[in-house]
């Protein structure tokens, strides 16, 4: 086989779908109906491009509307990933000369999906995340039009971070990962079968444990990571060595020759993009409940440009003005302006732009008294308690031990449209690695990233769950009054944000008294929030079983608290529990 065969796509042909062309063009007829009714919908209508929906919706016209109208609203919704798609803008352009971002020509078997491979081989700062998204995603556009393998059978994703720039880390925010996955997942009607990581570095791992979290279920299993020192011949992997490139061992193309192929490909697509930007919604003509990207991504914190809040834009300015002036008049705090987040000790500085005052003000419900309070608090705060904000570096060993567990996590989806974030708290770290001191900062610098980014947290506030499944009781020896004090008065007064609730989850009965230590340590509103869900004591089980007897309530506790959850101490008792289980089923008390 020569160079230039080996590059050529294999893909499968119409024939090989075994379409009746009458019913084919009933249902697209019947697709057209549909759309003349959406008055929100301007979408591309000619045949090739409707069928795309169709066949990768299995033939369902319901699924296919959905999907057209997930993809045309995608559009709408992140303008950031889709206006101004350009091959020749000087981004993709240094993107595209790279050329590592390619379809492979063979796919896994005849007519399945198509494996893309995505080798992180840029300057982050000629090629951004953003700019990664971007041309992944006019990729997929162009496979959806002219591949029926990706449109049919889905796609497949190869990814090597082995050159992945640390910077790149810094820019997976949670609200780009969040869309990106959202377009992946909703957005684009692919399958997505699967993801393959190759020579996974260990400073990518958390990054790749947080983008599992966002993830749905069926995808997140299908996600394959695997480090530079894997065995590629000794290890059986998803996409086997022979549909790899050239460049890794296979016999799936050269990347080399590829990425000068699809160069080519994309630029050929030019005026294809540039009469794509008409097409998409109008949520304004939407009939019900227009799509934002708040109801949409959950995390994205955009509160439909902010409409949710209802805030009056001259009133607001004239309250930031207030503030200001303020002050100046406080000699204590150091005010200058600028950003969130600078190089320089936060402590040094008080900042002063609109975003970084606004997180108060709204944190305050618009109380320009309680704003003042609240900002002399913080600082204060960050001055009073260098022990946890000097040197806030996520490369520290601590904090990197800390994100490669990956299990201290904000999750998508809040309480209600307009509620509270909720932050996952999970345990499994190595006490020495890890001691509790880097545990208090790494959460409160999640809360920092939080405030910058998610409206949800700083209007609504926090509610924190927390797993002690794993927790090591060489932890509870570091639990000192002072650092349980210094943390609990940087959750409740430090921060300027709501502290919504706390679930905790799993607490062995060891813990009891330092629970309720901590609770009392709390305020009153706050202390009624805690709810604790303890692992499972012989004692309680028995209670249970007694009481709901004449009941049948039982049924409700055994969900809740599963007899597998015993203690191990509690193993000899197991008989006797299931013999009385067995004895109460039989009266008819568990349905």
């Amino acid at each position: 086989m020569d160079a230039s065969e080996i590059n050529n796509m294999k893909c499968c042909k119409e024939t090989d779908l075994n379409e009746d062309p009458k019913i084919i063009g009933n249902d697209l007829q019947m697709i057209r109906d549909w759309l003349r009714k959406q008055p929100h919908l301007k979408v591309r209508e000619d045949d090739a491009s409707l069928l795309i929906f169709l066949r990768s919706s299995k033939y369902s016209i319901q699924r296919a509307k959905e999907k057209l109208d997930n993809y045309y609203s995608m559009v709408t919704l992140l303008p950031e990933f889709f206006a101004n798609r350009d091959p020749f803008a000087p981004d993709i352009q240094e993107l595209l000369r790279v050329g590592t971002m390619v379809p492979l020509p063979n796919t896994i078997g005849d007519c399945g999906p198509r494996i893309i491979l995505f080798a992180f081989d840029y300057d982050a700062d000629l090629v951004p995340y953003t700019t990664l998204i971007k041309a992944c995603l006019m990729l997929l556009d162009i496979l959806m039009v002219e591949d029926l393998n990706t449109v049919v059978s889905g796609v497949y994703l190869l990814s090597d971070p082995a050159k992945c720039a640390l910077n790149y880390i810094l820019q997976f925010t949670p609200s780009y990962i969040s869309k990106h996955v959202y377009c992946m997942e909703t957005g684009y009607p692919l399958r997505l079968k699967g993801i393959q990581v190759e020579n996974c570095p260990a400073a990518m791992e958390a990054a790749v444990r947080f983008l599992r979290n966002y993830l749905n279920g069926k995808i997140s299993k299908r996600l394959h990571v695997y480090s530079a020192d894997s065995n590629p011949n000794g290890l059986k992997k998803e996409i086997p060595l022979e549909l790899m490139p050239i460049e890794y061992g296979g016999k799936n193309g050269s990347m080399k020759e590829l990425g000068v192929i699809w160069k080519k490909k994309m630029e050929s697509y030019s005026e294809w993009f540039r009469d794509g930007t008409k097409y998409k919604t109008n949520e304004s003509l939407r009939t019900g409940m227009p799509k934002t990207t708040d109801n949409e991504l959950g995390i994205d914190g955009s509160f439909r440009k902010l409409q949710d809040l209802n805030e009056d834009s001259v009133s607001v300015q004239n309250d930031l003005e207030k503030i200001r002036e303020w002050l100046k008049k406080q000699p204590h705090l150091n005010v200058r302006d600028g950003q969130f987040f600078q190089s320089v000790q936060v402590s040094e500085i008080l900042i002063t732009d609109d975003a970084s005052l606004l997180i108060f003000l709204r944190s305050s419900k618009y109380s320009i008294q309680r704003t003042k309070e609240k900002l002399d608090n913080y600082y204060s705060m960050i001055t009073l308690l260098p022990e946890i904000f000097d040197d806030l570096d996520p490369f520290a060993p601590d904090i990197q031990a800390l994100l490669n567990v990956g299990t201290m996590v904000p999750l998508p989806n809040t309480f209600g449209k307009c509620g509270p974030r909720i932050i996952l708290c999970g345990y499994g770290y190595d006490p020495v690695l890890v001691p509790y001191t880097t545990i208090v900062k790494a959460s409160l610098m999640i809360y920092d990233i939080l405030m910058a980014e998610d409206l949800n947290t700083v209007a609504f506030g926090v509610y924190m769950v927390i797993d002690l499944k794993r927790f090591s009781l060489k932890y509870a020896l570091q639990l000192t009054p002072t650092i349980v004090t210094q943390h609990l008065y940087c959750i409740e007064t430090g921060y300027p944000l709501r502290l919504k609730g706390m679930q905790i989850e799993n607490c062995p009965s060891a813990l009891d008294v330092t629970v309720k230590i901590v609770k009392a340590c709390l305020k009153g509103k706050v202390s009624n929030r805690v709810r604790t869900i303890y692992i499972l004591i012989y004692e309680f089980y028995v209670w249970f079983l007694f009481s709901c007897m004449c009941t049948g309530r039982i049924a409700i506790f055994k969900r809740k608290l599963p007899l597998k959850c015993c203690p191990s101490s509690m193993v000899e008792q197991m008989d006797q529990l299931k013999s009385w289980e067995v004895s109460i089923q039989r009266q008819g008390a568990l349905s």
